[in-house]
């Protein structure tokens, strides 16, 4: 169950990936209930761990920036497992299960991380219209942004018409992730706008 978990949640891997991991991996097959079962367990288990704890410990923070997001199943079904994340931190503070991401699906779960968090000082979310609709309602007023992936995705091949391969790499599987922790290793102290539009092209 914690390894599941750990590469469910902590490696953002969506189910189909998780059960690849522990198949080739670690020549471990698991059937992709098993996967959501134990994935919905460990988040039953961090929220009895963390409910009372976390809410404590990030009021240092200052204000939290809140990304919010659904993972569906792979093959198509409604049921999502909804979660919001610290994104600078990337610790998840609450996660549930949900029956679909309906309106009021979401609402729900908005309302009941309110109730524990208060309001985030900056939102991100994707670009659903029940999400949109339901962060309205309990978050009126809230500054909202779209997440990297969606809003490349959308306007990737507007804005970066000339770099359609680039596009790609970064909507395609871990693209986006693999560059952010790739950054992180770049000394881009004293660097022009020209140099890092090569590098960011190059990437």
């Amino acid at each position: 169950m914690l390894a599941v978990g750990l590469a469910r949640f902590g490696l953002d891997l969506p189910e189909k990936r998780v059960r690849a991991l522990f198949e080739d991996g670690c020549a471990l097959p698991l059937a992709q209930s098993t996967i959501s079962r134990l994935s919905v367990e460990f988040l039953v288990r961090w929220r009895m761990f963390c409910e009372e704890r976390l809410p404590l410990a990030t009021r240092a923070l200052g204000g939290l920036v809140v990304q919010f997001d659904g993972t569906g199943e792979p093959s198509g079904g409604k049921r999502v497992t909804y979660r919001a994340r610290e994104a600078r931190t990337g610790l998840t503070l609450w996660a549930d299960p949900l029956v679909s991401e309906s309106e009021g699906e979401v609402a729900r779960f908005y309302q009941t991380f309110q109730e524990r968090y208060g309001t985030p000082v900056l939102s991100l979310r994707d670009d659903g219209t029940a999400a949109k609709k339901a962060m309205a309602t309990i978050f009126p007023g809230m500054p909202v942004g779209e997440d990297h992936w969606h809003f490349f995705d959308n306007l990737g091949p507007v804005i970066l018409r000339d770099y359609p391969g680039l596009v790609k790499g970064l909507t395609d599987r871990d693209g986006l992730s693999d560059l952010t922790k790739w950054s992180h290793t770049l000394p881009v102290a004293g660097w022009g706008l020209e140099t890092l539009e090569k590098v960011w092209v190059r990437a």
